[in-house]
């Protein structure tokens, strides 16, 4: 409270003489009258309610955001009385005016979260994410709905917040300074994106529309993995899939499908697609440590209670709601969308081999095992088994069927300029099918031999790679442009650093990786490219001893986790135990720092066990 408002001042007295006998002035006190300060009115609306002072940020008060959590904004100014006809035709024409500069006001309360609704747009439109992903999800359908829906569209303003948060960040006039005591000090996008976000969710949480719940977990996901909060992320993946999964296992399930459209089934299928790459991240990434938490908890409780397994429940996702029938495979394909059509066929028919493995691993004796060659015994009994070879071999062949009558169309497009529109996508869809060929087939990674033959195709994968991220002009300046959920080039190089036999290979793929500038889901590529450094040299200490395959015997012990939503990492391999002559697994974490090395720290393995059985067996 102002001290100015406590003060008081003395009445002037009639008689200024002290010995005067004014009984007026000898018996009584003269009277103290208050200051009277004119009320502040410039404050926000919530601080006027509650009679505090206002800081009288714009356009949301920071008091407000950091007690309360939202802010009711500020009053617009109230416009002079003017009387009669004059006043009305004076209100009239000023709406008139506002209307025709820019109808779009209509649903906007200003200029600003109409800017950030275009900015969503822009960044759901981009290259990148449109070429990632499969269907019209990001280019037509989400932008649809939120422009038409109030709590899609104060999500889609959330989101364009972030985005032009990240830009301001990154331009030299914009970077942060460092934070000194006190409260936080959140920039002014910041506040609009969390105030945004906090009335979709107030917006969704009056409403029973289960469409509207479907798309805001989708856009939430993208606005936590755009701020980089990647525990939140992991959290609305849990309830996505916990979602979905009443969608098709509850009595209501039908229902509930019935109310989504009157043909449910591509909006299902759009939405499932973006939930079927993260599910397969989250596994390998916690909010907490190994052994504390487990991945996907109320997910995991919903698939025990419906007595179903991850894999079984993504492979029933699949088949419910896109086409089951493939149709004959032409000699030449003549679009991409032709092309891709039957890529997204063969890629949910690839989802059969999941339940299959995971009933063989149960099966095998492999859980709870941690005698190291009883392992390595089960892990060749599980992907030599004949149903899994026959598979991969069925598999192998459609496979070769659709890149035989895809790879002329591709290399037309190739000539083509990169500022074509089909240009990044023909790059992307070859990069999905290179890294399925190389990182999804498990079988031909028991053999050395095998292992080195796909040298070639690892270099391809490479220079596609790096064409594709030419073609896309990602910056640094503008991060997230290069934010997909549904691209998987980050752990594809990976994956380049972990397996390929050839050292200046593995070599280039860490380089990439480092240089990364985009955001694939929840993987954190600074994480990813902390363990492939690490990763060098554990090929180095394993490279001194035994013959090739028992080198390749102790890499396949290679295993890896992102902790606390990928702000650490832990490793573990073979190490050769010096005391006891022998190679002995180990285990080591790290925190992941922002630039330069990081500092591994040696853990105690919690057993011997694959670390297998944490991740992918309790979901």
């Amino acid at each position: 409270m102002n001290n100015s408002s406590l003060r008081r001042t003395p009445s002037a007295a009639p008689n200024s003489d002290p010995t005067s006998h004014d009984p007026a002035v000898s018996l009584t006190k003269p009277k103290r009258s208050r200051v009277s300060n004119a009320k502040a009115k410039t404050g926000c609306i919530t601080c006027k309610k509650r009679h505090v002072k206002c800081d009288e940020t714009k356009p949301y008060c920071r008091k407000c955001l950091a007690l309360r959590g939202h802010c009711e904004g500020y009053a617009p100014p109230k416009i002079p009385k003017q009387r009669g006809r004059v006043a009305a035709v004076a209100r009239t024409a000023n709406m008139l005016h506002q209307t025709l500069l820019d109808p779009d006001l209509l649903d906007f309360h200003d200029a600003t979260g109409l800017n950030y609704f275009n900015e969503f747009v822009k960044l759901s439109q981009a290259p990148w994410n449109v070429a990632a992903s499969s269907g019209d999800l990001w280019s037509v359908l989400l932008p649809q709905l939120a422009r038409a829906n109030d709590t899609l569209r104060h999500a889609a303003m959330a989101i364009g917040a972030v985005s032009l948060g990240d830009r301001d960040l990154h331009s030299s006039e914009h970077r942060k300074t460092p934070a000194g005591p006190g409260p936080p000090n959140y920039s002014p996008r910041e506040l609009h994106a969390t105030t945004y976000l906090c009335h979709a969710l107030k917006l969704q949480s009056r409403s029973s529309s289960v469409q509207d719940t479907i798309f805001l977990s989708v856009m939430l996901l993208y606005f936590e993995t755009l701020r980089g909060n990647i525990k939140a992320a992991l959290d609305h993946v849990n309830h996505g899939l916990a979602l979905l999964l009443t969608l098709t296992t509850s009595q209501e399930a039908n229902a509930h499908i019935r109310s989504l459209a009157p043909n449910p089934g591509p909006l299902l299928g759009a939405v499932t697609n973006v939930f079927f790459v993260l599910a397969a991240q989250a596994r390998h990434i916690l909010t907490g440590r190994v052994g504390d938490c487990r991945p996907l908890p109320h997910f995991a409780k919903g698939l025990r209670n419906a007595s179903r397994s991850m894999e079984s429940f993504m492979h029933l996702l699949c088949q419910l709601w896109q086409p089951t029938v493939m149709n004959d495979v032409p000699e030449l394909f003549g679009t991409l969308d032709e092309y891709e059509h039957h890529w997204n066929y063969l890629r949910r028919a690839q989802s059969a081999i999941g339940p299959l493995m995971h009933d063989l691993v149960l099966s095998s004796g492999v859980i709870g095992c941690s005698d190291a060659a009883a392992i390595n015994t089960s892990i060749h009994h599980i992907l030599g088994h004949p149903q899994v070879l026959a598979f991969y071999a069925d598999n192998r062949q459609k496979m070769q069927t659709l890149e035989k009558a895809f790879l002329p169309l591709f290399h037309r497009i190739m000539l083509q300029s990169r500022d074509s529109k089909d240009y990044l996508r023909a790059l992307h869809l070859r990069l999905q099918y290179l890294g399925a060929t190389l990182f999804e087939n498990a079988p031909q990674f028991l053999s050395i031999d095998a292992v080195r033959a796909l040298t070639p195709l690892f270099r391809e994968f490479l220079t596609t790679a790096s064409a594709a991220l030419r073609a896309a002009r990602l910056t640094a300046d503008k991060p997230a442009y290069g934010t997909s959920l549904q691209c998987g080039l980050s752990m594809w190089l990976f994956g380049t650093a972990l397996f390929c036999r050839d050292a200046v290979v593995r070599d280039e793929a860490v380089v990439m990786l480092g240089e990364y500038p985009g955001q694939d889901g929840l993987w954190s590529t600074r994480a990813l490219h902390v363990l492939a450094v690490r990763n060098r040299d554990v090929e180095k200490a394993n490279a001194v001893e035994g013959s090739d395959t028992e080198q390749w015997a102790r890499l396949w012990r290679r295993e890896y986790a992102l902790e606390e939503g990928g702000a650490e990492v832990i490793f573990r391999y073979m190490k050769r135990d010096e005391h006891a002559a022998g190679w002995a697994m180990v285990e080591e974490g790290a925190v992941v720092p922002a630039v330069g090395k990081a500092a591994w720290v040696k853990r105690r393995p919690r057993s011997e066990k694959l670390l297998m059985e944490d991740l992918m067996l309790s979901t």
